[in-house]
């Protein structure tokens, strides 16, 4: 093996980590953007219930609420399973396997609440 055949494995090697942690780099960014919604979803029904219980605020804020961090964590399982259906197709076909699955980026979904949508009435 002459140095130019070294110095291109070596170059494919560099190349495959540096994709490797770059998928791995947004992976944790989705893991992030979805902790981050499910925790706004959270404090959303929070301050719907406290407005119920405390405020005689309307239940539909509350109903509203809960069924959009119902629809949350669908999309995040969803996104599991295409993950893990994804890494299991890609083991199947001999391809390299990184260390984590890449989750698919969940998209909005018609007829779910947006954060903006809930109106929490005083």
């Amino acid at each position: 093996m002459g140095f130019l055949d070294k110095a291109k494995e070596a170059a494919e090697k560099a190349k495959n980590a540096a994709q490797q942690a770059a998928q791995q780099g947004q992976e944790k960014i989705e893991e992030m953007k979805s902790e981050r919604a499910e925790s706004a979803l959270l404090k959303v029904l929070g301050e719907a219930v406290y407005a119920e219980q405390r405020h005689a605020g309307p239940h539909q804020a509350v109903e509203a609420a809960i069924a959009a961090l119902d629809a949350h964590h669908a999309e995040v399982a969803a996104s599991a399973a295409a993950a893990q259906a994804a890494a299991a197709a890609k083991e199947a076909s001999g391809a390299p396997q990184s260390a984590t699955a890449h989750a698919a980026t969940p998209t909005p979904t018609p007829g779910k609440p947006d954060l903006e949508e809930i109106v929490i009435e005083e």
